[in-house]
Formats: structure tokens, C-alpha cells, sequence
């Protein structure tokens, strides 16, 4: 249903995105399990993983970016 993974950033802090098409095929989490926003996902492993749009936590003070292919940018 989505993922968490260290801030590029900071490097203290966990990061969590929700994905609007899961990878299992199956329906979202509920909005009160999850709220938005949620990313779309491609690519079925985490090398090959691009979420739409960018993750942006630049207002707490994280990182702002994109997983395009599997990469951090």
C-alpha cells in the first residue's frame, strides 16, 4: 500500500508515502488508515520504482524530491 523509507536529507527521520494503485493489485487503504495525498506508482520493485509527483516534506523541514527508476533525486 505505500512505504516508508529515511530521510535523504536529515537521515534521523522516516518518510512514509501511500501509493494510489498498490502493488498487490488490490484496493487502497481506507482514507482513515491513510489520508492523502497518495503517489502513483510504476515499477514493481524498488529498483525499478517511480513514484508521480515529487514527495515534498520540505515544510518540516525534510527533503524534497523524486524516486524516478529506483533512484533518489
Amino acid at each position: 500500500m505505500g512505504l516508508t523509507f529515511l530521510c535523504p536529507h536529515c537521515k534521523t527521520q522516516y518518510l512514509g508515502v501511500w501509493f494510489s494503485n498498490p502493488l498487490d493489485g488490490g484496493a487502497q487503504a481506507t482514507p482513515d488508515l491513510n489520508p492523502a495525498p497518495r503517489w502513483l506508482r510504476t515499477g514493481d520493485t524498488f529498483e525499478t520504482l517511480t513514484l508521480t509527483p515529487s514527495i515534498d516534506a520540505s515544510a518540516s523541514g525534510h527533503w524534497h524530491g523524486h524516486i524516478h527508476n529506483g533512484e533518489i533525486v
